[in-house]
């Protein structure tokens, strides 16, 4: 499938489903895009019309330029951390060499030559419940625990269409669109 046919193929909510998914445990456009075969702008685009949160990295932290002592320690790692059959263990390369997960794919992607190719490199844990325990305790140590669970910010069903978004807390259980789409009837 050629790029331009991705980049116009339309979401599906079993699609939107699986980005909501996989933004709260991945956290990495890249991942993402490539999880979900799509560029990753499509992915940011729909991310944000779900109204998904920003991500927890620095700002600007993956465009850092990379230092010659850097990319020593990227080819050490990822040398290091390869599964048996020889695929790159991203996720482990990136919290070694301090580098966001993108960061490092975009680093991998200079050498291979083709999305697939650099799909098929890198080990993408099928079952993501490890990748969400370390997501859940790198945020926990990030965050202030939250003691009424209703101010969660998390995924709440729209009490109009039923559909899953992203809820800043119980106060907000009605999605972005169906806001827009009944803008007089609900108010802020």
């Amino acid at each position: 499938m050629s790029t331009p046919d991705l980049a116009r193929r339309a979401w599906t909510e079993d699609d939107k489903r699986q980005l909501i998914e996989y933004w709260e445990t991945l956290g990495s456009i890249i991942l993402i895009a490539l999880l979900l075969d799509r560029p990753e702008g499509s992915v940011q685009t729909e991310a944000s019309r779900l109204n998904l949160p920003r991500r927890l990295e620095d700002k600007g932290h993956h465009r850092k330029k990379w230092t010659e002592d850097q990319l020593r320690a990227l080819r050490t790692a990822v040398n290091a951390f390869r599964t048996p059959d020889g695929k790159i263990k991203i996720i482990e390369v990136a919290n070694v060499t301090g580098r966001t997960v993108d960061a490092v794919a975009s680093k991998l992607a200079a050498d291979y030559g083709s999305r697939e190719e650099l799909r098929n490199a890198l080990y993408i844990p099928a079952d993501l419940a490890e990748v969400r325990r370390k997501a859940h305790r790198n945020a926990a140590s990030v965050r202030a625990p939250v003691t009424d669970s209703r101010k969660l910010t998390k995924m709440r069903g729209c009490l109009s269409c039923t559909k899953p978004f992203w809820s800043e807390g119980a106060h907000n259980r009605i999605c972005p669109r169906c806001k827009s789409d009944h803008d007089s009837d609900w108010g802020d």
